[in-house]
Order: C-alpha cells, then sequence, then structure tokens
C-alpha cells in the first residue's frame, strides 16, 4: 500500500487494516473494548462513531497514534 492511498483512508478502514494486520477478529476487537460485536460492526461500517476512549484503546493496543487513527499523522506510530 502507498503511502497516498494509506493517507486517503478513513478511521474504520485504519481500524480494518490494524485487524487484518495483526491477525484479529472483530470479535477480538469488541472484546478489548468492552462493547457488543454488533455495536463493533456498526462502527466499523461508519453507521456509529467510535468514543474517545475507545480510540485510546485502539491506539495503546496496536501501537498507534490517535492522530494516525484519525488521518493525522501519516506515520502509523
Amino acid at each position: 500500500m502507498t503511502q497516498k492511498s494509506l493517507f486517503k483512508m478513513n478511521l474504520s478502514e485504519r481500524v480494518k487494516l490494524l485487524l487484518h494486520s495483526h491477525s484479529l477478529r472483530q470479535r477480538q476487537l469488541a472484546s478489548i473494548l468492552n462493547i457488543d460485536p454488533s455495536t463493533l460492526s456498526l462502527k466499523l461500517n461508519g453507521l456509529t462513531r467510535f468514543s474517545i476512549t475507545e480510540l485510546q484503546t485502539i491506539a495503546d493496543y496496536f501501537d498507534v497514534s490517535v492522530d494516525w487513527l484519525l488521518g493525522r499523522d501519516k506515520k502509523e506510530a
């Protein structure tokens, strides 16, 4: 994946990329976030938003910055 295409990714796409690159299932991430898997699915499909706490948990778990998740930083960490 090129730097340019990574920069154009939205939050949901970045979280899906992290899930894939770490061989983690949505159900596992939902457990880490302490939310129902169906709720995570809604968030990953852009139908509801991640909370600040959820963003921080995702960033900490995958060792990336919240800025990177939000597309404000081109680097993963």
